[in-house]
């Protein structure tokens, strides 16, 4: 059960460079364009799911299972929270693609960040396995 929370999370890192990697093929003129937006479309809301699923695991496997440590005290969740409303952030921005132009350019950029801040969670994930 202790593994659980970094098993998801990894899972959702790996999810989140492959919705990065639709979204960048979404962009090209080319044929498989079509076919990777439609693909980063479908994917990105469950990706965006699993983050607050894995944040609420993170919060509640601290709390019941980690007595060496204090609940939302950690770099690793001072870096989540914050991905997890960006995600948040970049789904909304999804939403005003037709209307503006500038949401589509943010929405790509916001991605970017995404992903490099999921591998930094992680990374400061990691120093705090059982």
């Amino acid at each position: 059960m202790v593994y659980l929370h970094p098993a998801l999370g990894a899972l959702t890192v790996v999810l989140v460079l492959l919705l990065g990697m639709q979204g960048l093929r979404s962009t090209h003129r080319a044929a498989y364009a079509v076919d990777a937006r439609r693909a980063h479309r479908r994917l990105s809301w469950w990706v965006f799911g699993l983050g607050v699923v894995v944040l609420g695991l993170g919060f509640g496997s601290t709390a019941w299972l980690r007595d060496d440590l204090a609940v939302a005290q950690t770099s690793h969740v001072l870096a989540a929270v914050p991905l997890v409303l960006l995600m948040a952030i970049n789904a909304a921005l999804s939403r005003r693609f037709a209307r503006s132009p500038r949401a589509r350019v943010a929405h790509k950029w916001l991605g970017l960040v995404l992903m490099v801040a999921a591998v930094a969670v992680v990374a400061l994930g990691m120093r705090l396995l059982p």
